[in-house]
């Protein structure tokens, strides 16, 4: 079977050049890591997908390869460029100017040493084998020219086939041929994308393509993230590696079910969760060393970033968001507060902003709650599905559940995950208690005295 798949090898990598491109040199415009710049970058791009459909739509503008990948192309330029222009201010002290010799702007580039070249040859290494194995039992057992096997794939197939026939995306109505001819909200994000990389008659293997896609982006972001929370090498060399092993995501939702929105907001949410970490950690660092308008101002691009990212992820589904504040609600609430502490409360200044934090904190409980009460989202919680009970479904958050055979390998492998997870809390929770303020850029003292190396 996997002969078969050298054929779609073209489309795999133009889908990748399309996910990481435009997103990714924005990204390095603000951090030096180039995992995270990569693991976030197709947050950004689905978003801008996401605006384009209904912009598209709205004007009539037919959904297409030749109308939508030159803009993506443009998203990709300008961010080179404001990432070259940042590198050539910083590179010159901040004293560029007109007719200075490209060689002088851009600087003498420390070459990387032999550790720090190993460590981003492994990080990457390590990156490429969590992708190998989460894609081989696909390539090695299915036929790329077959569906899968599930309603729900056959309904984004036609989904996505409905899009290059009517040429409109958008999540308003978009996808209208398969609700009977009304125009109903629906997120194409997902089928948007893979409409871009196919023909009528090549629907099937570009959305069998689009899995292997998501599968790099899931554990490309897993690594990114792992690599922003820690600085142990081994826990951001393992992290690609379990994540291409589990079988929730992505033998299950990428191999066998293929429910592709769910799983793409999922693939997106590592990625993206690790620059919002990474930004809010400079954010605060900003905040108490710079005036706040400064503060605020150094932070801008990073954060409209982040919010073309998450609206990327409400275009995949809306399900990633609310998994996005749900993760990080706990550490984003702790950050706020400490911000509202930090505030010199008996000056006019200050007591305004302790106030506006205040507000932000509160709006991170208030805003997800007034959404989850909106009739659209209720209207999908009374949707008529068998319940499970309440001990099940705590369980699903320490062991998983995917729809396989429940063979002795499946149950072994529940089990070292659910070891692992439950190692993993008390390592964290240990480490919590020793954890120091830092950088992304440098890591704590390594046993032997010396700086460890900027991970990649």
């Amino acid at each position: 079977m996997i002969g078969q798949w050298w054929f779609l090898a073209p489309t795999f990598a133009l889908m990748l050049v399309a996910l990481v491109l435009p997103g990714v040199f924005w990204t390095r415009a603000g951090t030096r890591s180039a995992l995270v710049a990569v693991g976030a970058a197709p947050a950004f791009t689905f978003g801008v997908v996401t605006v384009l459909s209904v912009l598209y739509s709205r004007a009539s503008i037919r959904w297409e390869a030749a109308t939508v990948l030159p803009v993506l192309g443009m998203c990709a330029l300008l961010g080179a460029l404001t990432w070259f222009g940042l590198h050539v201010r910083r590179a010159s002290g901040g004293a560029w100017r007109p007719g200075m010799p490209l060689a002088e702007a851009i600087g003498t580039r420390v070459p990387l040493g032999a550790v720090q070249r190993a460590v981003r040859g492994a990080t990457w290494g390590a990156v490429a084998l969590g992708f190998a194995l989460a894609a081989l039992p696909m390539l090695a057992g299915a036929d790329p020219a077959d569906p899968v096997q599930q309603w729900d794939s056959t309904f984004h197939m036609n989904g996505v086939h409905a899009i290059l026939l009517g040429g409109d995306a958008s999540p308003f109505g978009g996808l209208h041929e398969l609700y009977g001819g009304r125009e109903v909200y629906y997120p194409t994000g997902w089928h948007a994308f893979v409409a871009l990389f196919a023909t009528p008659q090549t629907v099937v293997p570009a959305s069998n393509v689009s899995s292997l896609a998501l599968m790099a982006v899931w554990v490309t972001g897993a690594a990114a993230l792992v690599s922003v929370l820690t600085s142990s090498r081994t826990a951001v060399l393992a992290a690609p590696v379990v994540a291409g092993l589990m079988p929730n995501m992505p033998a299950d939702a990428l191999t066998m079910y293929n429910q592709w929105p769910n799983a793409t907001g999922t693939a997106l949410l590592p990625g993206l969760m690790g620059l919002v970490v990474l930004v809010g950690r400079r954010f605060a660092d900003d905040w108490r060393s710079r005036p706040p308008g400064r503060a605020l101002a150094r932070r801008a691009g990073q954060t409209v970033f982040l919010m073309v990212g998450a609206l990327g992820l409400i275009g995949a589904h809306p399900s990633a968001v609310f998994s996005l504040l749900a993760l990080l609600a706990a550490p984003l609430m702790a950050a706020l507060v400490g911000l509202a502490r930090s505030c010199d409360w008996q000056g006019v200044r200050g007591r305004a902003a302790g106030i506006a934090w205040s507000l932000v904190a509160a709006a991170v409980v208030v805003v997800p709650l007034v959404v989850l009460a909106s009739p659209k989202i209720r209207a999908m919680g009374k949707y008529p599905r068998q319940g499970v009970s309440w001990s099940e479904g705590l369980a699903h958050m320490f062991v998983p559940f995917p729809p396989f055979a429940q063979t002795m390998g499946m149950t072994w492998w529940t089990i070292v995950q659910f070891v692992f997870l439950v190692a993993g809390l008390v390592v964290v929770a240990g480490l919590a208690r020793l954890a120091v303020p830092g950088r992304e850029d440098t890591v704590p003292a390594s046993p032997g005295g010396g700086r460890m190396p900027v991970w990649p």
